[in-house]
């Protein structure tokens, strides 16, 4: 084997000078040509273009048994062009018209999934392609979505013409992952971008069936005092119980909503699972959460609700009557361009100034708030 590897390698005895060129094309995470067979040694001269501006993204040189393709990942009208001594013997223009095209959500985060999923389907319409999917969370669209085929991340999925990987990538990633720094566009112009889509905020269809039905004498709100970072906290001590309080002096029983245990006073945690809490919601008067993926789900399920935060700024999350925040003092941090939020530092505060983006929000505004918008 090793005589027959050198033979090929020097005197090439053993290439087929007769086999014609096999160009083979695809658009997943990105542009990709790849020559096999063809004449031994020949240069090619590979080149990508976004039809739609006539801008050229990427030009390569290879020979025969090799690949190039393009770092920009997000959707792109392609075309590609392979040239022969300065004579264009290949051209192939990106189609997705009846094609499988796979579209993958990049993140386990509950928001990020709700706000990114409705693209999904713009995109199928104004490409008239064939979907397969991928979420954390599949188990909220399935039977909702049943023009879709669901996969769960990870999982192979074969003969696809084209595939994009919706995330919240890095600066570093930026110019090839996403037309926009997410750090200065709402949450959902992450996945329209990504996907060439006009951005317009649009809601999922969420299946909200469970088992598990909520028995409740009273009208009752629910709760998400939980989130992954101490920056998103309402970090007021005293606010959360203050607006239970005030809530359960109004007549409603209060329902928290999270995986951990609380100290809070006078609530009924609800720990199960994300169809339940689906449901809890839908039966709900209406949410009191944070920038978090509860927040998310009561918009998607059309609930009333107040959005304390103070990290952020208002347009980064969703469109809603009842957000709060304190521009009087240190806010914003996580849209700012002087800093990139740090998902696995939970006392993330690149500032210093001990979260008072949150802590000076007070429980009256808050009460106010929940009295105008659920009340």
């Amino acid at each position: 084997m090793i005589k027959h590897y050198f033979n090929v390698k020097k005197g090439n005895r053993f290439a087929d000078k007769s086999k014609s060129l096999d160009i083979r094309v695809d658009f997943i995470d990105g542009a990709k040509l790849e020559i096999l067979n063809g004449p031994p040694n020949t240069n090619y001269c590979v080149m990508f273009s976004d039809a739609a501006t006539g801008e050229r993204q990427h030009l390569s040189n290879i020979k025969e048994n090799h690949w190039t393709k393009t770092s920009r990942a997000y959707y792109t009208d392609w075309l590609v062009e392979v040239y022969n001594s300065k004579e264009k013997i290949y051209q192939h223009r990106c189609n997705l018209i009846n094609k499988k095209v796979y579209i993958a959500l990049d993140s386990k985060a509950l928001g990020d999934t709700i706000a990114w999923f409705p693209y999904i389907e713009e995109f199928r319409l104004k490409h008239n392609c064939k979907i397969v999917c991928s979420t954390f969370h599949n188990t909220l669209f399935e039977s909702v979505y049943p023009q879709f085929k669901f996969v769960k991340p990870g999982d192979e999925v074969f003969d696809i013409y084209a595939m994009y990987k919706i995330g919240w990538f890095g600066p570093d990633h930026n110019k090839f992952r996403n037309v926009n720094d997410c750090r200065t566009i709402p949450l959902q112009q992450i996945a329209s971008d990504y996907l060439g889509l006009q951005y317009k905020e649009i809601k999922p269809k969420i299946s909200v069936y469970s088992k598990s039905r909520i028995t409740c004498s009273k009208p009752y709100i629910c709760i998400g005092p939980e989130s992954t970072s101490r920056a998103k906290l309402w970090n007021n001590p005293n606010g959360w119980q203050d607006v239970i309080d005030f809530c359960i002096s109004k007549g409603y029983q209060v329902y928290y909503l999270g995986l951990d245990n609380t100290k809070l006073k006078n609530v009924k945690v609800i720990h199960g699972s994300i169809s339940q809490i689906a449901q809890t919601l839908e039966e709900s008067n209406g949410f009191i959460g944070l920038g978090s993926g509860l927040s998310w789900l009561a918009w998607a399920l059309n609930k009333p609700q107040v959005l304390i935060s103070g990290f952020s700024e208002t347009w980064a999350e969703v469109n809603i009557p009842g957000r709060i925040i304190n521009r009087d003092v240190c806010h914003g941090c996580f849209n700012s361009l002087k800093h990139f939020y740090d998902k696995g530092d939970w006392g993330w505060c690149p500032e210093g100034k001990d979260f008072i983006c949150t802590k000076a929000i007070s429980s009256k505004s808050v009460i106010d708030m929940v009295s105008s918008v659920i009340m």
